[in-house]
């Protein structure tokens, strides 16, 4: 059962993402909807769950998205779900807190790792508008990260996958 939630709540997040409006103003960057499940999974989850969670979410999320080449947000959430998952047990995972500063410094980390990808494809993209960009998803993932991650945990624990825990 496990495996099918992730596959569902990666697809639906993939084009919820996909399908959500940008602002010119913060740089024409996406909601992290993506990027909070490969969160949830990092913090709730075992290694190999993490990683099959990241390449499930980058692969519907490179179908859905025409800016991306496949398989490069399947790179970046794999680097960052190995991350987070690495040092899960050394921090509170289920403090809204947490899932605030980790959805900001991964969507930080999200926006440069695709801007040294794209380069290095020979993408001529400008530094300022990925400052500009990496800004205007860090403001996002401040709003949007907390959400995801109680409404994938809510689904488990309604799915009987997970027990919650309140801090």
């Amino acid at each position: 059962m496990n495996h099918l939630v992730m596959f569902m709540v990666s697809m639906f997040a993939a084009i919820i993402e996909s399908l959500s409006p940008t602002l010119h103003i913060l740089g024409q960057g996406e909601a992290p909807i993506v990027l909070g499940v490969v969160i949830y999974y990092a913090l709730t989850r075992e290694r190999h769950m993490v990683v099959k969670a990241a390449i499930t979410a980058g692969i519907f999320y490179d179908a859905l998205c025409y800016k991306v080449p496949p398989g490069f947000s399947a790179i970046a959430y794999v680097c960052i779900g190995l991350l987070v998952n690495q040092y899960r047990d050394k921090i509170f995972g289920n403090h809204w807190l947490t899932h605030i500063f980790l959805g900001v410094v991964s969507s930080l980390a999200m926006t440069i790792m695709m801007y040294i990808m794209l380069l290095s494809r020979g993408n001529e993209i400008g530094i300022a508008g990925m400052l500009i960009k990496s800004m205007g998803v860090m403001l996002m993932s401040l709003a949007v990260i907390p959400v995801v991650f109680k409404v994938v945990e809510r689904i488990d624990y309604k799915l009987g996958n997970v027990e919650l825990r309140e801090i």
